[in-house]
């Protein structure tokens, strides 16, 4: 990785007359308004369906690309839906806020009528596209499942199908081989868009940056499908689930819910599940960000009949036997690590051994009378520097809670005068010595913590439904930060 730059902007937040953004025209232009700025990347959150409360965090498939993502467009350039059908369907009433369960609906109901309007020809491309990647058999028999069951969860299935039986799943499918047809449609169309998007990219030489949540959701048809990779019990359900110790931000720690891995289950079957995972992940995007990169060393255990997290454990992980076997098998590992929150000596030292990118949060860097290592004097060439992650609020958000020690602090250190402190941050971010620097569209444009992607342990309709109004991000804007990449010599990929 040479010395470039990014921004973070999820899908979603793309403008979109549509509830949501999409892979399609305001995809397209933002990748030229990158080019534009001579930025080198384009970092997104996980692109899998998301799950409650819209998080991509808590997805239903490891693998799936999000049918709310899908570009209806392109499917109107197909002739397989009209503009008036799209535009009589609710989308939501705050142009500003994804509705994300009126997205849903109203997607679903149009990606079914054009899935009854597709020639033979169409459908032959999705079976191929379903023939050439393994994983989409149990991912479209789980949402199969799971639509004639009214949505219920995996474990309230009759038992033959919940068990993942394969007499059971022979004769589902030959009862229901139109509906299985559709969901591989659906993930049809949506390769073929993001495979569009992502060679206008790189003829832009824009890199793309994919987030890798180290979990899945409990139910999910990856666990569905595999139980013994997982810690479950007898009724499919989590044993121990994942989390996050108290901590000063969070006196109950964070329960997240998520099933644990049984490594040794998975070490047992040759890692193929993992394997599988990433070779899915290194096909969509030149890099990658695995979440929760400490799990690697250690992860905390609760029992899943705690309300809370206090009650957690610290277990060992896989280790630097994990990242040796993916070495071997795909040789570079194109992975930024996330190595924020509680780290260990033994975590650092698992950091080194790898050789992987860790992360430098600016945000995080700027307590009075600590030399903390996310200040920029103390940043290293293999590293990634974010000015904030979605996790954290905008900058401006974080600025207007800072006390006045801590800001007097900031401005002294980089040198601001008051009012410059926003984009002194980014310009900071870029002067480091990390490999890549990164801010969000967010803290370009200048937006308060109104705009904040998520807040971590909260679940409601704030998080992850920030969108962009179209032109906030300007031309001028994109000049300014074309002379920070030239100033401080960040390129674009090749």
């Amino acid at each position: 990785m040479k010395r470039s730059s990014a921004v973070l902007l999820h899908i979603s937040s793309l403008p979109s007359p549509y509830g949501a953004g999409s892979l399609g025209e305001a995809a397209f232009r933002f990748a030229d308004w990158l080019e534009e700025a001579g930025v080198g990347c384009w970092q997104v959150l996980p692109l899998n369906p998301p799950g409650l409360g819209g998080s991509p965090y808590q997805s239903e498939s490891a693998f799936a690309g999000a049918p709310e993502l899908i570009d209806l467009g392109d499917l109107i350039g197909r002739g397989l839906l009209t503009r008036a059908e799209c535009a009589a369907l609710p989308w939501g009433d705050d142009p500003c806020r994804v509705d994300w369960r009126t997205v849903s609906v109203s997607k679903e109901r149009l990606l079914r009528l054009a899935f009854s309007r597709a020639d033979r020809t169409l459908l032959h491309q999705a079976e191929q596209f379903s023939a050439a990647h393994p994983w989409l058999k149990d991912y479209c028999l789980y949402q199969s499942i799971k639509k004639i069951q009214n949505g219920a969860p995996f474990w309230e299935w009759p038992q033959g199908l919940s068990g993942h039986e394969e007499g059971a799943l022979s004769a589902f499918a030959a009862q229901n081989s139109e509906e299985l047809c559709y969901w591989a449609f659906v993930q049809f169309l949506f390769d073929a868009q993001w495979t569009a998007l992502r060679d206008y990219c790189a003829a832009r030489h824009v890199g793309l940056i994919g987030d890798l949540p180290i979990y899945v959701s409990d139910d999910s048809a990856d666990v569905w499908a595999n139980r013994r990779f997982f810690e479950l019990d007898e009724g499919g359900r989590p044993s121990r689930v994942a989390g996050v110790p108290p901590d000063a931000f969070a006196k109950d720690g964070q329960r997240w819910g998520n099933p644990l891995y049984n490594w040794g289950a998975i070490i047992g079957d040759d890692w193929r599940w993992w394997i599988e995972r990433l070779r899915n992940a290194f096909s969509r995007f030149d890099l990658v960000r695995i979440d929760h990169f400490r799990a690697f060393d250690a992860f905390w255990a609760i029992p899943a009949d705690s309300e809370t997290a206090k009650d957690g454990e610290w277990v060992g992980g896989p280790g630097i036997a994990f990242f040796d076997t993916m070495r071997f098998v795909f040789g570079t590992l194109p992975i930024i690590a996330e190595d924020l929150g509680i780290l260990t000596d033994s975590v650092r030292e698992l950091l080194k051994a790898t050789a992987l990118p860790g992360m430098k949060v600016l945000q995080f860097a700027f307590t009075p009378g600590c030399e903390s290592d996310y200040l920029p004097h103390r940043h290293i060439e293999n590293a990634v520097c974010y000015t904030g992650t979605h996790d954290n609020d905008t900058i401006r958000g974080w600025l207007a809670s800072l006390d006045g020690e801590t800001l007097r602090y900031l401005r002294d250190y980089l040198a601001l005068s008051p009012g410059e402190e926003a984009d002194g941050l980014i310009r900071a971010a870029w002067a480091s010595p990390c490999r890549l620097a990164v801010t969000t569209a967010q803290d370009l444009i200048g937006l308060g913590g109104e705009a904040r992607m998520n807040a971590p342990g909260t679940v409601g309709p704030q998080n992850w439904s920030w969108r962009m109004q179209e032109g906030q991000l300007t031309r001028g804007r994109a000049g300014w930060l074309r002379g920070l990449n030239g100033l401080y010599y960040r390129r674009p990929l090749d």
